[in-house]
């Protein structure tokens, strides 16, 4: 693996379980492939390694859905699988899924506080061009309705966004439905303190 690995894209690979075969699976880009595309399994139970060829990018163990789901790259696309069996796909009719990634609720002082907030520096990465969408939702009450008070477009040229939004709760909403781009998120950088209600 060490020889093979193609060291220019370290961060792309991925490890994860299988708890069904007690398993952990690392996800590597070999020679000059720029996804991932080889894979070495350690069994830490039954101490044994397995190595080999697929296309999957990422795993996820069944914890929350019934089966690990995976997202792979064949020359048919970008596409999101159940894993056994892998033939049965998961998605809208093979037709381009929109990908996002949003926040549970958050607010300051355990709610007793309104938040203003009025920055974000987004920590992200694009290939390909395109645009990310993100989308700042807030209220003032649990129960009360959502207000999406900031909804704007960060481009491979976005070093930050200034904006006014109040809520006593917010989440934030990162999405992408640009064909062909792939893109990754990292950090929240919001700039937030307490204040009133106007």
């Amino acid at each position: 693996m060490f020889d093979d690995i193609n060291t220019n894209y370290y961060t792309k690979v991925y490890a994860g379980t299988n708890s069904e075969f007690n398993e952990i699976i690392w996800l590597y880009p070999s020679g000059n492939k720029t996804e991932c595309d080889k894979y070495v399994i350690y069994n830490p139970v039954d101490n044994y390694w397995v190595y080999g060829s697929m296309f999957f990018t990422t795993f996820s163990d069944k914890e929350i859905f019934g089966n690990t789901i995976t997202t792979g790259v064949t020359a048919a696309g970008n596409n999101v699988y159940n894993n056994e069996p892998v033939s049965v796909f998961v998605g809208a009719n093979n037709e381009t899924l929109d990908s996002f990634v949003e926040s549970a609720d958050f607010d300051i002082a355990d709610g007793n506080s309104i938040m203003f907030m009025n920055r974000i520096i987004p920590d992200y990465e694009m290939v390909n061009g395109g645009k990310i969408k993100m989308k700042i939702t807030t209220q003032q009450f649990p129960e009360s309705s959502q207000e999406v008070t900031k909804e704007f477009d960060i481009t491979n040229t976005t070093e930050k966004v200034d904006f006014r939004s109040r809520g006593r709760q917010a989440k934030v909403r990162v999405s992408c439905d640009s064909n062909g781009t792939s893109w990754r998120w990292g950090s929240l950088r919001l700039a937030l303190q307490g204040d009133g209600r106007r």
